[in-house]
């Protein structure tokens, strides 16, 4: 998660400079905003693992796979 957190937050700095703020305010804000966007991001990429195997359970009973 640490890995994602910086992820996050090198984006969102990447971001807010691109808005035209300076390296130490986008920092900031970064740093205030990267663990909510991180969150956000892991539920996002739970949603999907539940939706993708809900769809292969879906698709094995349809097709007869894995009977």
């Amino acid at each position: 998660m640490k890995e994602l957190y910086i992820e996050e937050l090198e984006r969102l700095q990447g971001l807010y400079e691109e808005q035209g703020m300076g390296e130490d305010e986008a920092q900031a804000m970064a740093e205030a905003n990267a663990y909510d966007a991180m969150t956000d991001r892991l539920a996002d990429m739970a949603d999907r693992a539940r939706d993708a195997a809900k769809y292969e359970d879906y698709d094995s009973n349809i097709t007869g796979a894995g009977k």
